[in-house]
């Protein structure tokens, strides 16, 4: 009853093709050639139904029955791209369904095969469980092949393959995951994790114990995982510790050129920027201890170099300064020169005493007459003689006593600059010793700094 079932379904798939739309001639070729391969499709089909298959791969046979009528609908409307990509689809199906009791015969015989190459290598002691599976998988294969469940008996001939394969290769796998963790946990011992991370080392070391336990009893698969998960996470933490043992010397390394690495150990600050570049790239490749021991020499070179640097600081000071007080000296010697000297003052002009003449004795002139008191006034007008030298001394304004004449006006004046002078140099010399000491001052504390 199937069978006529399966007939009529194709009657209506090439009922489906007999309209043919109009077409342009440059559309004839293509919907020419996707027709065809619509028609050897039907032929495949037609071939596999009556060989059994909506009984051995019904669910193939439905699938390549529906991909056929959606290349047919599309080839109608002339969608010739869509309407090729589904009748090779239905095509490969068709075919696939056609051979498979065939196939499933050589899948099941390789599967068999394999399971017998999995027993002589040993795997069915050394990981028996993967072996159970693969010889669970085979028997089933063959329970439904007998039955013409082709599409099953395949697939689990193929599960069957795959279960031999991984108990043949299943061993070597877990010892190599297992040899990873213990050279991992060998790493981070010299990289000191077992005291920098001792939780994660502890973690990794338990994690090996297990997966050698689990290798023994045959669970190879879960040794395995074990084993991988471990030295993944142990890894990571190894990376971390080498990132910031990287980073601290590249933070060295910046404060050696703070410090002036750059012009008092250049040298020194070129090894330390050598060896972090080493680091960086050993811990690219994932070399661990050789990023770790670059990082080191780095950091070491970077604090010589800061401390070569400070040590030049100091010299240059304690160099610079006695030019600094030859300079000082020489502008104070500078300054003394430009500034005006002081007058001398003047010596005092000694007194003038005015040289008293003798005197001469006046001719005695007898009065002929009374004289009156204006006559003898004028008397010596009239008579035409001057007065004496001592006369006019006694007689002059301002004259002393002792007949010694004044200090002149002159005299004042220039003593008077004289000691504006002297105040003025001695402001200057005041001012120079502030300046001088406040320069000493201020090279106590930088050579301090």
């Amino acid at each position: 009853m199937k069978k006529y079932l399966a007939i009529l379904a194709v009657g209506f798939v090439l009922a489906g093709c007999t309209g043919k739309p109009a077409l342009l001639p440059e559309e004839e070729a293509s919907y020419n050639e996707i027709a065809s391969l619509i028609d050897s499709t039907k032929v495949d089909l037609d071939s596999a139904a009556r060989a059994g298959a909506n009984d051995y791969a019904p669910d193939s046979m439905t699938q390549a029955r529906a991909d056929l009528q959606t290349a047919s609908n599309t080839l109608d409307i002339k969608d010739f791209a869509r309407a090729k990509e589904y009748a090779n689809k239905a095509g490969k199906e068709a075919r696939d369904v056609l051979t498979l009791p065939v196939s499933t015969q050589g899948t099941i015989t390789d599967a068999e095969s394999l399971l017998n190459s999995a027993k002589v290598s040993g795997a069915d002691v050394s990981s028996p469980i993967s072996y159970k599976e693969a010889y669970d998988n085979l028997n089933a294969a063959k329970i439904a092949y007998e039955k013409n469940v082709f599409d099953v008996a395949k697939s689990k001939a193929i599960a069957s393959a795959e279960a031999s394969r991984k108990a043949m290769f299943e061993p070597s796998s877990a010892k190599k995951s297992i040899a990873a963790l213990s050279d991992s946990l060998k790493l981070a011992k010299d990289l000191q994790m077992d005291t920098l991370k001792t939780d994660s080392y502890i973690a990794a070391t338990t994690a090996l114990d297990t997966a050698k336990a689990d290798f023994t009893a045959g669970d190879l698969q879960k040794a395995s995982d074990g084993a991988d998960k471990a030295k993944t996470a142990l890894d990571g933490e190894m990376r971390t510790s080498v990132e910031l043992a990287v980073q601290q010397a590249g933070g060295d390394i910046n404060s050696a050129k703070e410090s002036g690495a750059s012009e008092f150990a250049s040298d020194k600050l070129a090894a330390a920027e050598t060896a972090i570049a080493d680091a960086n790239n050993s811990l690219k490749l994932g070399e661990f201890l050789n990023a770790k021991k670059n990082a080191a020499k780095a950091s070491a070179a970077a604090k010589d170099a800061a401390e070569k640097a400070r040590s030049g600081k100091e010299n240059a000071l304690v160099t610079l300064a006695p030019a600094a007080d030859q300079t000082i000296q020489t502008t104070k010697e500078s300054e003394t020169e430009t500034m005006p000297a002081p007058a001398v003052p003047a010596k005092a002009a000694p007194p003038i005493v005015m040289r008293e003449e003798p005197k001469k004795e006046l001719p005695k002139i007898e009065p002929s007459k009374e004289t009156k008191f204006e006559d003898k006034i004028a008397a010596p007008r009239k008579t035409g003689l001057q007065p004496t030298p001592a006369e006019t001394a006694k007689t002059a304004p301002g004259a002393p006593v002792d007949g010694n004449m004044a200090v002149p006006i002159g005299v004042g004046i220039v003593i008077v600059i004289t000691c504006l002078i002297l105040i003025r140099t001695l402001r200057m010399k005041i001012t120079a010793a502030k300046k001088e000491s406040e320069i000493q001052e201020q090279e106590k504390s930088q050579v301090q700094k």
